[in-house]
C-alpha cells in the first residue's frame, strides 16, 4: 500500500533563512498574508493626548510628524521629547491599549 505523507511544515530555523533572503517588497506581503495591512497614520491625521495639564498635538505632514510647531521623522521622537521618556507612541496616544499586568 502507498502511503501518502504530508510535507513537513519548514522548521523556524529554515523559515527565517527563507524570510532573510527575501527583498522589502515580498516581506510586506509576507506580513499582510499572516496579519493583515499594519495601520499607518495618513498625511494630515492628527493624535491628541492630555498630558500632566497639557494638550499634545501630533499632526501627521508629509515631512514628518509636527508635535507642538517642532517638526519630528517619527512619533516615538515626538513623545520622547515631550514625555523626556521612551514611551509607546501608540500606547502615549491611546491608539493601542495598554496591556494589564496578571
Amino acid at each position: 500500500m502507498n502511503e501518502v505523507t504530508s510535507p513537513s511544515p519548514p522548521t523556524i530555523a529554515a523559515e527565517i533563512e527563507r524570510l532573510r533572503h527575501l527583498p522589502v517588497i515580498d516581506l510586506l506581503a509576507e506580513y499582510e498574508r499572516l496579519f493583515g495591512k499594519p495601520p499607518r497614520c495618513k498625511h494630515r491625521d492628527e493624535l491628541r493626548k492630555k498630558w500632566r495639564d497639557t494638550e499634545i498635538v501630533a499632526r501627521v505632514t508629509s515631512d514628518g510628524i509636527d508635535c507642538g510647531g517642532v517638526l519630528y521623522k517619527t512619533l516615538t521622537a515626538c513623545v520622547r521629547n515631550v514625555t523626556g521618556s521612551d514611551w509607546n507612541p501608540k500606547i502615549f496616544f491611546g491608539v493601542t491599549p495598554r496591556r494589564k499586568r496578571s
